[in-house]
């Protein structure tokens, strides 16, 4: 029993309350797919149109034509004897048409889903699972990570164990830049959410934004397992309070500690992965800067280099 602003007394029906706070549990009601390689837009598309229709959400198919410049003097070869204006032509049109094509394929997602396709302005207006294609100019890497600052989720491919090329770039951009978890999806495809999941656990702040970020999938798991491997560091959050984290958000999870890792953590937790048939590995994006990954190898770059399941990451 209460008050409202005139003095009457009013009742307050607790199971109300306790919906609406059941209702507004934390989900994916947006999520950027980034139309890279004809290759995987498809793989992409579907992923995300799995995740985002589990909460009735809405996905942006975001393709980003990537500015080309053409020098005079880099003119050779198989160019000799066109002009700058008739190369640049050609570019553009080759751009174009590899837009169209991504676009349609795309479109023959959505309508495999059931997804309305709206203008992104009218995302939200209308029931159930919507997409909307946007496409733009620009840099590939920085645009794609500015789009998913406004989505909750953003969905790609794992990078081609051999070209890596503008896909790692566009991970890292989407890691490091748009303040958002990435999902990153096998290349033969993820049509639903993962339902047996491992989180690696090791105190960081890397691994808690990965830990929340994965709230949505974790509630429809059917097997949650936290690992640490060897121990956190001291004064960090144990695998303990990871544990009581996610009790108190609903969710029993598992959890053990590997107390002597054979090959490093990285290839560890991908052992544990397979070994628990997990088809989710959860875990902080570079917790140390890029360079020193780069130049002495790290758990990120490891892991995008061999995981041959669905990886989520934060930064």
């Amino acid at each position: 029993m209460s008050k409202d602003v005139s003095g009457r007394c009013v009742m307050i029906h607790v199971k109300d309350c306790a919906d609406t706070a059941e209702g507004n549990e934390m989900s994916y009601k947006t999520v950027l797919a980034p139309m890279i390689t004809e290759k995987t837009v498809r793989v992409v598309a579907d992923a995300a149109l799995a995740v985002a229709g589990a909460a009735k959400g809405h996905v942006i198919g975001r393709h980003i034509r990537q500015e080309q410049y053409i020098y005079p003097g880099a003119i050779d070869g198989a160019g000799a004897g066109l002009s700058l204006g008739d190369i640049q032509a050609s570019l553009e049109a080759s751009a174009v048409a590899m837009a169209k094509a991504q676009k349609g394929i795309f479109e023959e997602a959505c309508d495999a889903a059931g997804a309305h396709q709206v203008p992104l302005k009218e995302a939200g207006r209308k029931s159930g699972l919507t997409a909307a294609w946007s496409e733009s100019r620009g840099l590939v890497p920085a645009g794609m990570a500015r789009a998913a600052r406004v989505a909750d989720l953003a969905v790609t491919a794992l990078p081609d164990k051999r070209h890596h090329g503008v896909e790692l770039d566009v991970i890292e951009s989407l890691l490091m830049a748009s303040g958002k978890p990435v999902l990153l999806v096998p290349r033969s495809g993820l049509k639903a959410l993962p339902k047996r999941v491992l989180v690696g656990w090791d105190g960081s702040r890397a691994a808690a934004r990965a830990l929340e970020a994965a709230l949505p999938i974790l509630h429809a798991a059917t097997d949650v397992t936290l690992v640490t491997i060897k121990q956190t560091e001291t004064g960090t959050p144990t695998l303990e309070d990871a544990e009581s984290y996610l009790r108190l958000h609903g969710i029993e999870a598992a959890s053990r500690i590997v107390d002597q890792p054979k090959g490093g953590v990285a290839k560890t937790l991908l052992t544990e992965a397979e070994t628990s048939e997990s088809d989710l590995l959860v875990l902080g994006g570079y917790s140390h800067s890029r360079f020193e990954e780069k130049l002495f190898g790290g758990v990120t770059r490891h892991v995008l280099n061999h995981a041959d399941r669905a990886v989520l990451m934060a930064h």
